[in-house]
Parts: C-alpha cells; sequence; structure tokens
C-alpha cells in the first residue's frame, strides 16, 4: 500500500485497488470511502484509425465502436466523443455498449476524436501519490507506468486539462530511452519521482502547464 496524507484527508492507493479516501471529520467521525474523481484523467488506447459512434446526442444511447475496444469492466467508466463525456452503463459486446450523455454531443457520425478514463478497473489504478503545491500527484498506473497525472490547484479531485491555464491540471509522461515504472514520488523543494530505473525531479515555481521541466 502507498498513502498520502494532506490535514485530515489520507488516501490510500494500490495497483489492483480502487484509490481508497479516508476524512477525519470529528474526534470520533471517520469515513473510508473510494476516492471519486470530479473530473478524471482521459487518455487514448485505441489505434488512431478505430472511431466511436453513438446513436444520439444526448439521454441513453448506444455505442458502437468499428474494432473491439469496450471490456465488461468499462462498465461504468466514462469516454469522451470529440470532448464531450459520456458514462458506460453496460458492455453488449466488444464493439457495443450502451451509455448515459453527461455532455451533449456534437453529432451520431462515426468520430476518431474519442479517448477512455486513463484510470480505471479496465486500465488499473495509481501505485503512487502525494501533495505538492496544492495539487494532488498521482503516478503511474498497469497500463499507463510511466505516466505522472497532477490536478487542478486546490482541487484535489480534478485533473481535467482544460486549456492549459495555471491552475489547471497537468499531465505527461516521463520519456527516455526506457520505460521506466514509476514507483513513488515525493513533495520536496521539488517534486521527486523514483522509478524503475531512474530518478526525476519536476521543477517549476510555481508548477504550471507552461513551466514544468523535468530533470533526470
Amino acid at each position: 500500500l502507498a498513502h498520502t496524507q494532506n490535514a485530515d484527508t489520507l488516501i490510500l492507493l494500490h495497483p489492483e485497488m480502487p484509490p481508497q479516501r479516508i476524512t477525519r471529520t470529528g474526534h470520533a467521525s471517520w469515513t473510508v470511502a473510494p476516492f471519486a474523481f470530479a473530473r478524471e484523467p482521459f487518455h487514448r488506447f485505441a489505434p488512431p484509425g478505430v472511431t466511436l459512434a453513438a446513436s444520439g446526442t444526448a439521454g441513453s444511447v448506444t455505442l458502437s465502436a468499428s474494432a473491439p475496444v469496450f471490456q465488461p469492466g468499462h462498465a461504468g467508466v466514462r469516454f469522451r466523443i470529440g470532448g464531450k463525456r459520456v458514462l458506460l452503463t453496460a458492455v453488449v459486446d466488444a464493439q457495443t455498449a450502451t451509455a448515459t450523455v453527461e455532455e451533449t454531443l456534437a453529432g451520431i457520425a462515426p468520430a476518431a476524436d474519442w479517448d477512455e478514463a486513463a484510470i480505471s478497473p479496465v486500465r488499473g489504478w495509481p501505485v503512487s501519490a502525494c501533495f505538492h503545491q496544492d495539487r494532488l500527484v498521482l503516478g503511474g498506473t498497469r497500463d499507463l507506468p510511466n505516466r505522472l497525472y497532477l490536478s487542478r490547484s486546490g482541487l484535489l479531485d480534478d485533473f481535467d486539462l482544460g486549456t492549459g491555464l495555471d491552475d489547471q491540471a497537468i499531465e505527461f509522461a516521463l520519456l527516455s530511452d526506457q520505460v521506466n515504472a514509476i514507483r513513488a514520488v515525493f513533495s520536496g523543494r521539488h517534486l521527486q519521482v523514483f522509478t524503475s530505473g531512474a530518478e526525476w525531479m519536476v521543477t517549476g515555481d510555481p508548477l504550471t502547464p507552461s513551466s514544468i521541466q523535468l530533470h533526470r
């Protein structure tokens, strides 16, 4: 287990377990619940040519993929089509699923501009976390072992990249001659990242999407 704490909030992590959030609101008042994302990070896992089409632009819709992309664990996972979020409610088969539209879609034509939640039962859970400059930092999942996610400033559950404003979320991969899985993150003067093959330092004062620098 990995853990990180900010005041009366403790977050527990394990690669095979959804992150858990323990909060204390009083001397004898404790709560344990899965960590809920207000806005989760997204990633395109499917090849570029695979398209996704919805049967409608609002309400309950059927999603049809041009190639096998859906797995049973995708039920309850968010996808984005053209940047608009839909929540999968059931998986019919590898190319068909039902979903609830959360943000009105632009159309029903097959679109190549789509992605899915980067952190999920299908793609794996973060292995490490820390708080750095008022952001929650999540590091490494099974399918994206060398990727870091930094929440929006002051909002530990919002990982929406937005338009790249200074207070919005940050996401990047540690790119080197080989894929080194992130094992731990630590907040000191700078954000330190420990991987299976190297140590990294993430700098920026303050840390923003435009000021971030990586040093191996």
